[in-house]
């Protein structure tokens, strides 16, 4: 029986896949004059911290000030195109509903997400998230935490709300973020995606398109 839920954040409560991709093209651009491809965002760029993706595309020798720098610059622009965006912005069709049908079942909620806090921060003030979530609880990127596929935040995340993985269910769009709740050994992980793209099920137990479908399936 599912008792507690982790959601990875973004691609998963927000369908921000878009305007990630404006973030990160335009600094690595900038940086090296290179264009992202379709391939290489879910390789490199989805699920992964932004440390990992500035080692892969920039010299290895990047020191942690430089790291601080670059990620900084890159969520400057990532929140402005999210204020500008309110079409992508916004949690996906149905997550209002089946959270406040979670709290009401007595289902304990979380967040792990390779963002950092300022991230976090920005999406709990401009998404109402402390409806649903304590921010003091979020496993987000501290910089330390291995990223995905390691399991590490998926972990943390359940230790702080005392969740037994076999009794945990986790939420995830990429596949390295798959892969990291395979590894975290939870009872069930749910892959969601978009409608019209062309995702195939990345070694999930069950495939959405948004949470009316999983309010439908658990109600």
């Amino acid at each position: 029986m599912i008792k507690n839920i982790i959601f990875d954040f973004n691609g998963t409560m927000i369908f921000d896949n878009s305007i990630q991709k404006k973030a990160w093209l335009e600094i690595i651009h900038n940086k090296t004059g290179r264009n992202i491809t379709e391939e290489e965002f879910s390789l490199h760029v989805a699920g992964k911290t932004n440390s990992d993706t500035f080692k892969y595309y920039l010299p290895k020798d990047l020191s942690d000030t430089q790291i601080k720098s670059l990620s900084a610059k890159k969520e400057s622009i990532y929140q402005k195109l999210c204020l500008q965006d309110q079409t992508h912005f916004k949690l996906v069709k149905g997550l209002s509903d089946f959270l406040d049908w979670c709290i009401s079942n007595d289902i304990s909620l979380n967040i792990a997400t390779a963002s950092e806090m300022n991230n976090v921060k920005f999406f709990f003030k401009h998404l109402n998230l402390a409806k649903w979530f304590d921010i003091n609880s979020v496993s987000f990127n501290d910089g330390m935490t291995p990223g995905k596929p390691a399991p590490d935040i998926f972990i943390r995340g359940m230790n702080k709300i005392g969740a037994d993985p076999r009794e945990t269910m986790i939420i995830e769009d990429s596949k390295s973020g798959i892969l990291a709740a395979r590894n975290a050994e939870v009872g069930k992980v749910v892959q969601i995606c978009e409608k019209n793209t062309s995702i195939h099920l990345l070694g999930a137990d069950q495939l959405i398109s948004d949470y009316v479908d999983l309010l439908m399936l658990m109600s």
